[in-house]
C-alpha cells in the first residue's frame, strides 16, 4: 500500500519538477503586442505534439514542457506569416503581416479577425480569411487553445475539446460535415466554466448564419453473408426563419443464420442438442418533428418516433438424450417456427431556456406505447417418447410515461448548483396463451411507478482542480396482479439515496480523475411477470417475481496524457441478478430463472494509445477484465480467470480522397459472471472515397474475414453443468453509399426521462 502510494504521489508531482519553462512576448513589426498567438512546441524527429500555449492581452506567454532538446517552437496568428523558431528560455518574437490577395473575400475582409463581448472572445469567420479555409476542422485548428494533428482536434492544457454547433454539441466526426460557408463566428472558451464536464479544457460554440431552405441525406447499404441483406436512410429538413422541420426514415431487411451445439449434464442424464435457426426481419423506423429558436437562449423541441419489426424464426434442433441410471438413449428431433410483430409510439417534447448567464431552465417529457404479439409452433419428434406439438401465443402491451425538470444556478465561472426531479409511470399488461403441460392461459398486469429528486454541486476551486458533488434519491412502487388463476397479488417498494463525487486534477499536461457513484439496477418486467415458458421436453424457462433491485458501487480513476489514456474501475453490487439453471428432479427438466446472487465484483484495467504518423493513425486498446461472486448455496467465492482484450486499429489518409482502415480485436479465454469463455479473434476493414466535395460518399466494409469469432461457454452450478459452442460463418461484406444535399442537416436529439424504464420494457 505504502508503495501505491509513493508512486501516485510521484505520477502527479514527478512531471513538474522536472519541468522547463519558457517565457516570452509576440509582436507585430510594428511593435504591437499581438493577442492569442498560438505557440506549439513539436518533436523535430515526428512533429508530434509537446506542448502549446497562447498569448495574452499584453503579448505576453509561458510554456512549460519537460525539455527543449530535439524541439522546435511553431509560433502562428492569424494575418500573419508563421515561423519556426529554435525554442528558448526567454524570446521576443516578432511576426511580418500576411500579404493578402486582392478577390472578393477581401471586399469583406474588414471585419475584424477577433472580437471580444463582455469578457468573450470570439473568431469571426464569416467576412475574414477564415471563410476561405477548405474544412471547420482547419477553421478551429487556427483558433487559441486548439491544436490539429490531420482530423483530429486536440486543447494545449491536456484536456478535451467540446464542440458546440448553435448550442448543440457535435462530435468531430460530426464536424467534418459542417459547411465552412455556413460559420458566422466561434466562441473561444479557454477556461470552461462549471457547465461543462470535468477534464474540459477547451470549448468552441460555433454560431452558423443558418442557411434557410431545403437540406438532405440519403444513404444505401447492401451485405452479403449467409444471406443477402440491404437497407436504406434517408433525412430531410426544412428551415425557415426560427423555425426548422425535420424527417427521418429507415428500412432494413436482415436474414442471418445461427448454429450452436449445447451440452446438459445432470445427475441423472445427459443431452447433445445441434440448433440451427433462420432469422428473417423487416425493419422500418421513422421520425418527424420540428425545433423553434427565436434566440440563443431559447430551444424548443417536439418529436415523435415509429419503429415497426416483423421477424421470423425457424428453428432445427437435434437432441441425443442420455438416461444414466438404464443407459437409455434416445434421439428426439424439433422444428419450430416463431412469428412477432413489435410496434413502439414515442413522443417527446423538450425546452431549454437561460434565463440569464446564470440561470438555466430544462423541461423534459416523454410517453411511448409498445406492443408486441409473438405467435410459435413447436414440434417435436422422439424415438421413446410421444410426438408433441406446442402453440404459443404471447401479448405485451406497454404504456410508459415520464417527466423531468432540472434547475441550474451558476454563482460565478466557477461554483454553480443543479436541482432537479423526475417521475415516470409503467403500464404493463402480459399474456400467454399455450396448450402445453404448463399453463393454457397466464395474463398478469405490472403497474411500476418511479420518482426521483437530485442535486449536484460543481465548482472549480483551483484552475487545475475540478470538483463535483451529487446526491439522488429514488423511491419505486410496484404492484403486480395475477388475472388469470390461480390469482395472485403482491407488491413492493424500494427507496434509496445515491451519493455520487468526483475529483479531476491537472499537472504538466497529466489530468488525473477520480470518481464514486451508486447505481441500481432494477428487474425486467418479463421477470416481473413470472411466467412459465415452455422451450422443449427437457428445458423450462420462468420469471422470478421476487428479484430484488440489484445496486451497485462503483469507484474510477482515470488518466490522460497527450496520445495516451488509461482507465480502471472497480465495480461491487448486492444481489446482482444472474441467469441460473436448476435440475427438477421430480420432473426430469432443466429451469432457467434468474437469481439474485449475495455479490460480485468486477475490476476493469483499460489503456489506449493513438499517434500519427503522416497518413498512418494507429490505435491500440488493451485491457483486462477480473471477475469473482458469491454463490447463493454454497456462500463460496468464486474468482474466474482474467479475460485479456486487444484491439489494434489501422487508419490510412490516402490522396485522392481515399480512406482506409484495417481493424483486429483479439479476446482470451477467460471469465464473466457465471460464465467461463474462449478465445476470439476478429479480422476486419474498409476502404472509403468521397466525391463531389466530400457530398457523395462511397465505402466497402468486410467483417470477420477469417470466421475466427465464434465462442464457447461453459458454465456449471449446482447440479448442472452447460456448454454451449457457436458454429456459424460470420463474415460479410457491406457496400455503404450515401449523398448530402446542402450539408447543414442537424441532429435533433432529445434526452430521455425514461431510459431506464425503456431497457426494463425490452
Amino acid at each position: 500500500m505504502k508503495f501505491l502510494a509513493t508512486l501516485f504521489v510521484l505520477c502527479l508531482f514527478a512531471p513538474r519538477l522536472l519541468a522547463e519553462s519558457i517565457t516570452g512576448t509576440v509582436h507585430s513589426s510594428t511593435g504591437e503586442p499581438l493577442e492569442n498567438a498560438s505557440l506549439v512546441l513539436l518533436s523535430r524527429r515526428d512533429t508530434a505534439f509537446v506542448a502549446g500555449t497562447s498569448t495574452d492581452a499584453a503579448g505576453r506567454f509561458e510554456l512549460e514542457t519537460a525539455g527543449l532538446d530535439g524541439c522546435q517552437l511553431r509560433v502562428n496568428c492569424l494575418g500573419y506569416q508563421p515561423q519556426w523558431l529554435q525554442p528558448a528560455q526567454s524570446m521576443a518574437i516578432t511576426l511580418e503581416e500576411q500579404p493578402v490577395e486582392v478577390d472578393e473575400v477581401v471586399v469583406e475582409a474588414k471585419r475584424p479577425l477577433y472580437t471580444k463581448k463582455e469578457g468573450r472572445l470570439y473568431a469571426n469567420v464569416s467576412g475574414t480569411r477564415l471563410a476561405q479555409e477548405a474544412s471547420a476542422v482547419n477553421v478551429l485548428g487556427q483558433l487559441p487553445g486548439v491544436y490539429r494533428t490531420g482530423s483530429k482536434l486536440s486543447a494545449f492544457l491536456k484536456g478535451n475539446v467540446l464542440i458546440y454547433v448553435d448550442n448543440r454539441r457535435v462530435s468531430q466526426e460530426e464536424l467534418q460535415q459542417l459547411d465552412v460557408k455556413t460559420i458566422d463566428r466561434v466562441e473561444v472558451i479557454q477556461q470552461p466554466g462549471v457547465e461543462y464536464p470535468a477534464g474540459t479544457a477547451t470549448v468552441l460554440r460555433i454560431q452558423t448564419r443558418r442557411l434557410l431552405g431545403l437540406s438532405a441525406y440519403l444513404a444505401a447499404h447492401a451485405r452479403q453473408g449467409y444471406r443477402f441483406s440491404y437497407g436504406s436512410d434517408a433525412k430531410i429538413q426544412y428551415r425557415f426563419g426560427s423555425w426548422t422541420f425535420y424527417g427521418i426514415g429507415g428500412y432494413e431487411d436482415r436474414q442471418r443464420k445461427n448454429g450452436q451445439a449445447i451440452d446438459n449434464t445432470t445427475i441423472d442424464w445427459l443431452s447433445s442438442t445441434d440448433v440451427w435457426d433462420r432469422y428473417k426481419g423487416k425493419h422500418l423506423n421513422a421520425k418527424a418533428g420540428l425545433a423553434f429558436s427565436p434566440s440563443q437562449h431559447t430551444t424548443w423541441l417536439l418529436d415523435y418516433r415509429y419503429a415497426w419489426r416483423r421477424f421470423s424464426y425457424v428453428t432445427q434442433a437435434t437432441m441425443h438424450h442420455t438416461t444414466l441410471s438404464n443407459d437409455l438413449q434416445e434421439n428426439i428431433e424439433t422444428r419450430g417456427e416463431e412469428d412477432a410483430i413489435r410496434s413502439s409510439h414515442l413522443l417527446s417534447t423538450y425546452l431549454l431556456h437561460d434565463f440569464t448567464d446564470r440561470v438555466k431552465l430544462e423541461l423534459l417529457a416523454n410517453a411511448t406505447i409498445r406492443r408486441a404479439r409473438i405467435e410459435s409452433v413447436s414440434h417435436e419428434e422422439g424415438e421413446l417418447s410421444p410426438d408433441k406439438t406446442i402453440r404459443t401465443q404471447r401479448r405485451n402491451s406497454y404504456i410508459i410515461a415520464g417527466t423531468e425538470a432540472k434547475m441550474t444556478y451558476a454563482f460565478n465561472a466557477r461554483h454553480s448548483l443543479q436541482a432537479g426531479a423526475t417521475y415516470s409511470l409503467t403500464d404493463l399488461t402480459a399474456q400467454l396463451q399455450d396448450d402445453s403441460f404448463l399453463q393454457n392461459d397466464a395474463r398478469n398486469l405490472v403497474r411500476d411507478q418511479e420518482a426521483g429528486a437530485f442535486l449536484s454541486y460543481r465548482g472549480i476551486p483551483h484552475p487545475s482542480v475540478q470538483l463535483s458533488l451529487g446526491l439522488r434519491y429514488e423511491y419505486v412502487q410496484s404492484d403486480r396482479k395475477q388475472k388469470t388463476p390461480p390469482l395472485g397479488q403482491d407488491a413492493y417498494s424500494f427507496s434509496s439515496i445515491y451519493p455520487t463525487a468526483s475529483l479531476s486534477y491537472s499537472a504538466a499536461g497529466l489530468q488525473h480523475t477520480l470518481a464514486y457513484s451508486n447505481r441500481t439496477a432494477h428487474p425486467s418486467y418479463r421477470e416481473l411477470t413470472g411466467t412459465l415458458t415452455y422451450l422443449n421436453r427437457y428445458l423450462l424457462r420462468k420469471g422470478n417475481t421476487t428479484l430484488k433491485a440489484t445496486r451497485a458501487q462503483v469507484l474510477s480513476y482515470t488518466l490522460a496524457h497527450r496520445f495516451f489514456y488509461f482507465a480502471t474501475e472497480y465495480r461491487y453490487a448486492r444481489h446482482p441478478m444472474l441467469d441460473v439453471i436448476h435440475y427438477q428432479r421430480d420432473r426430469g427438466t432443466l429451469l432457467i430463472k434468474s437469481e439474485n446472487f449475495p455479490s460480485q465484483h468486477n475490476l476493469q484495467i483499460m489503456a489506449n494509445g493513438h499517434y500519427e504518423l503522416g497518413p498512418w493513425q494507429p490505435k491500440l486498446t488493451a485491457g483486462v477484465i477480473m471477475d469473482w461472486h458469491q454463490t447463493t448455496e454454497e456462500h463460496t467465492q468464486v474468482t474466474m480467470k482474467p479475460l485479456y482484450i486487444l484491439r489494434f486499429s489501422n487508419g490510412f489518409t490516402l490522396p485522392w480522397d481515399l480512406g482506409m482502415g484495417i481493424d483486429i480485436a483479439y479476446s482470451s479465454p477467460g471469465g464473466y459472471g457465471l460464465y467461463r469463455l474462449t478465445q476470439t479473434l476478429d479480422v476486419g476493414g474498409y476502404i472509403s472515397k468521397s466525391f463531389l466535395h466530400n457530398q457523395l460518399y462511397v465505402s466497402l466494409h468486410a467483417e470477420d474475414v477469417f470466421s475466427t469469432s465464434n465462442r464457447s461457454i461453459r458454465m456449471k452450478l449446482y447440479e448442472v453443468s452447460t456448454r454451449s459452442k457457436d458454429h456459424n460463418d460470420t463474415r460479410s461484406i457491406m457496400l455503404k453509399l450515401s449523398y448530402r444535399f446542402n450539408r447543414q442537416i442537424d441532429s435533433h436529439e432529445i434526452p430521455s426521462s425514461i431510459k431506464g424504464t425503456l431497457e426494463r420494457a425490452n
